[in-house]
């Protein structure tokens, strides 16, 4: 009788697996064709790094003063053309392009810089005012490549 009971329990058990392992069908990728196109530039930002003296705060009392960096944008403003994959920037005069950085936003999954094109993020000399060429790839698939030019007003 309790090996009844024992088998009876083992079967439940395994009757309950099958059933879970069953209804766990294999995983789907995720299916990213289903943004549409979005291999586009949406704007371009300029950005100086510079130095300043901080005073630490958080964990140190003597008042002593550490250097430190700081992101700072410069005021742009851009013409984009989305037809011709085109962008450009308008820096005010009086901008020295020799050391800056950029910041591309843009709505697609990848942002390659083609031909030398300055990296985003990373400090520059965009002194030559472009054009350069950004290759935009969308979750879909769809590749479009941009031109970033630079104009000091």
């Amino acid at each position: 009788m309790k090996i009844m009971k024992y088998y009876k329990q083992i079967i439940t058990v395994m009757s309950l697996l099958v059933f879970l392992f069953s209804a766990c069908e294999p995983r789907i990728e995720f299916d990213e064709g289903q943004w549409g196109d979005n291999a586009f530039i949406t704007d371009v930002l300029v950005f100086i790094v510079q130095e300043e003296d901080h005073q630490l705060q958080e964990y140190y009392e003597n008042g002593e003063l550490t250097t430190g960096i700081r992101r700072q944008f410069i005021n742009t403003s851009s013409e984009i053309s989305e037809e011709s994959a085109s962008i450009t920037v308008h820096v005010p005069s009086g901008t020295d392009l020799s050391n800056v950085g950029i910041v591309i936003r843009h709505t697609a999954k990848r942002i390659e810089p083609l031909s030398g094109s300055p990296v985003p993020g990373y400090l520059n000399n965009l002194s030559g005012g472009g054009p350069y060429t950004y290759r935009i790839v969308s979750a879909d698939g769809t590749v479009r490549d941009w031109t970033v030019s630079f104009v000091v007003d």
